[in-house]
């Protein structure tokens, strides 16, 4: 709930002189407000702001293209090195290329097989070029012919077969072959290249001394030394801690400015700035990344193909170290920032000084207002916008003494809805407690089954199932007495004659006196009729004619035949029930007074009176089935399609209306889920519906709850089933439509007897 009404009071707590207002506890210190510091804040800000927003927009800006210039010029200068140092690396391998291929010629084109010249060369090679530590010779049919070593001895004809390694079958195709980095003896890295060996041995002397080549087949193999590129690597230099390291395709170490590194055969592949540039091997050079060295150090990268073999030069320069020209910028930017805040606070300091005095002249008369007092009147006399605030100011503290008796006129309305809601709730809870946690069993040859749905959270309507079978008594031979009512009204006050008339019935379905000496039946309990009409007078001087009740008492019982039953019903006001017997459907209604419970002083009802066969079925119904209205969306159900060819077969003496009867009930609307719900227990009503659609609006009518009764009293055996059936053609009919009252459905379904 929301608080109580607020209402002026004066300090001293009199009225005060004008109509209602808000009260606001304050005392005079609190009115005394000269100090200027919510101006001071207020214009400090916006100076603050200004100044140093564009202050710290500039330096912003300036920094942003400091720190991107300063990283352009370090990827230029990273990217240089790198190109530079790939440059001499792949001029190495290039040369150790070229220096293989001068060696690799047939010995047949010096004419016969002058195996010491090629030899002889071979030896050449090894003491001119360092870097190649020994030369093998394979033939064309994939065996070692010759090795030649700086470290061991010459082999010839060793017989080594070569045929499918994959030195020999790259460089057999014509393509150099660049193998994996190895390490020799655990100190050196080492790489093996090979080359197809040409000759002229197929080409006729007369063309020999065109030096026109062709490959005979057999490959020279060299393994090359890759300590020389340390010396490269090493003469890199990026100030201050820059450095460079080459990797190849598997991300190990060839060189690296800390050689133990190298002799470690560190893989380094799983560095982010690595990995980056393994996936970008083929771009001969790329821009700088980000990443962290192996000391997990961030740090700023550039990279460069060696082509050929793939290999990477990488180099690397701390982030701290590198954009230390960028953070003094930024802190001398960051000082001109504090040096123009402090000035902008100093210029809002004077400037609010010179406008504080009215200012302070309308917050003091705004703090008074607020207070309660509303006929304060502000004097600014400034000739500007402050003068017309004041104006505004004294037009508000009119329009607010005239709009408080409007509130408070909705703040009692406020209060009487929440009483009321609090007031169904308390009903909701006393008709809870009193409707049936559960049906109690019936006879073996009687089925009873409920269904109830109140349309809102109060409901007016009301059942009752009571057997009166004693200890001593037969199942068989026991009676059963149904009631389903309808009260007037919501609210506390209807569950307050709902508990009244409910208590009645339950004292009234209980034996006046005890069962007879050896009697296995239950004692007789009076007509319906009888009970309607003491429950009338009850209800009449309890409400004195304010509230009333709609309602139907039957009761039935074994005729001791072991066939029929005997069924007595009366009836207040309330929807005739309904005899299904063999594919008609019979209205019972009974004479006697029909009007509701509680007006008449001394109601007269009359009882019905009729056996009860095997297999009939009575429906009894609260009005909210009957003027049920077609919603959105609604279609005709299956039980009133199939039966609506035939009417009502006629009604039970005693007459009785179709029309629409009981109390009334105030609707609200029913969640599709719970539609669904319903629809979902219905079973076939839902598989084969009509086409057409009904008009919105359009009752569901006593001839289609007939046709519905007598359509599923005849498809279905159980009383369960024959309530799903009728409940979910209803709840077809209604669609998606909010609930127009409460809706109560009692269906009993008499089977065959056994016999005694």
């Amino acid at each position: 709930m929301k608080s109580a009404p607020l209402r002026p009071t004066s300090r001293n707590g009199a009225d005060p002189p004008v109509g209602p207002a808000v009260v606001l506890e304050s005392d005079s210190s609190k009115l005394q407000t000269n100090k200027p510091e919510g101006l001071f804040r207020k214009y400090a800000s916006v100076f603050i702001v200004l100044v140093g927003g564009a202050l710290l927009t500039s330096g912003t800006v300036h920094g942003y293209f400091a720190f991107g210039e300063s990283q352009a010029a370090l990827d230029r200068l990273q990217r240089a090195e790198a190109q530079a140092a790939a440059a001499r690396i792949s001029q190495f391998v290039a040369d150790i290329e070229r220096q293989v291929e001068s060696v690799a010629r047939s010995p047949e084109t010096v004419g016969a097989q002058d195996r010491e010249r090629m030899l002889g060369d071979y030896r050449r090679l090894l003491r001119q070029s360092p870097s190649i530590a020994e030369i093998v010779r394979i033939d064309a049919a994939g065996k070692e012919n010759t090795r030649v070593s700086v470290r061991a001895p010459t082999v010839v004809d060793n017989g080594t077969d070569y045929a499918r390694d994959p030195r020999f079958v790259v460089a057999r195709s014509g393509q150099t072959y660049f193998g994996p980095i190895y390490f020799r003896d655990g100190s050196e890295p080492y790489m093996t290249v090979a080359v197809a060996e040409t000759g002229l041995r197929d080409q006729p002397a007369r063309f020999h001394n065109l030096q026109e080549r062709s490959p005979t087949g057999a490959v020279t193999v060299a393994e090359v030394n890759l300590k020389l590129i340390w010396d490269v690597v090493t003469q890199i230099k990026i100030e201050p801690a820059g450095y460079a390291y080459v990797v190849d395709t598997r991300g190990l170490l060839i060189a690296h400015p800390d050689l133990g590194l190298v002799l470690r055969r560190t893989d380094v592949s799983v560095l982010p700035q690595v990995q980056a540039a393994l996936i970008q091997t083929w771009s001969t050079v790329a821009g700088s990344t980000t990443g962290r060295d192996l000391q997990q150090r961030d740090i700023l990268s550039a990279h460069a193909t060696i082509r050929p073999p793939g290999w990477l030069v990488i180099v690397e320069q701390p982030l701290e170290e590198a954009f230390a020209p960028v953070y003094a910028t930024i802190w001398r930017t960051g000082l001109l920032i504090f040096l123009g805040i402090a000035l902008s606070a100093l210029a809002s300091l004077l400037l609010v000084r010179r406008m504080v005095t009215p200012i302070r002249a309308l917050r003091t008369a705004a703090a008074r207002i607020g207070a309660g007092q509303l006929d304060q009147q502000i004097d600014v006399r400034t000739g500007d916008e402050l003068e017309a605030l004041a104006a505004e100011f004294n037009a508000m503290t009119a329009r607010l003494r005239e709009s408080y008796a409007e509130l408070e006129r909705k703040r009692v309305a406020e209060i009487e809805q929440a009483l009321l809601r609090q007031e169904l709730t308390h009903a909701w809870e006393i008709q809870r407690r009193l409707l049936p946690l559960s049906l109690p069993q019936p006879p073996d040859q009687v089925q009873v089954a409920v269904r109830f749905r109140p349309a809102r959270q109060t409901s007016g309507d009301f059942y009752e199932v009571v057997t009166d079978a004693p200890p001593t008594s037969t199942p068989e031979l026991s009676a059963i007495h149904l009631a389903v009512g309808d009260v007037a009204g919501k609210g506390i006050g209807a569950a307050l004659v709902m508990a009244v008339a409910q208590t009645a019935l339950r004292a009234a379905f209980q034996p006046t006196s005890p069962p007879t000496a050896g009697s296995t039946a239950a004692p007789p309990l009076p007509a319906p009729a009888t009970t309607l009409s003491h429950l009338g007078v009850l209800l009449h001087r309890t409400t004195g004619r304010r509230d009333f009740v709609a309602c139907v008492l039957a009761s039935i019982e074994p005729s001791g035949n072991g066939r029929h039953h005997a069924l007595q019903l009366a009836n207040a006001a309330q929807v005739p029930p309904l005899l299904c017997r063999r594919g008609e459907v019979r209205e019972l209604a009974p004479d006697g007074d029909r009007l509701p419970l509680g007006i008449l002083s001394n109601p007269a009802y009359e009882d019905l009176s009729l056996e009860l066969e095997p297999d009939d079925v009575l429906v009894f119904t609260s009005d909210g089935l009957p003027e049920a209205p077609a919603g959105l969306g609604a279609v005709e159900p299956t039980g009133c399609r199939e039966s609506m060819a035939s009417p009502l077969a006629g009604v039970v003496p005693g007459g009785g209306s179709r029309e629409p009867s009981g109390a009334l009930a105030v609707a609200t609307r029913v969640p599709s889920d719970t539609l669904q719900a319903e629809l979902a227990t219905g079973g076939p009503s839902s598989n084969a519906l009509l086409p057409e659609v009904p008009i919105p609006g359009e009752l569901f009518g006593f001839e289609r709850l007939a046709a519905s009764a007598g359509y599923w009293s005849t498809r279905e055996r159980d009383a369960e089933a024959i309530a799903a059936g009728i409940w979910a053609d209803v709840l077809v009919w209604s669609g998606e439509s909010p609930d127009h009252d409460d809706m109560t459905l009692l269906v009993v379904r008499v089977s065959e007897a056994r016999p005694a």
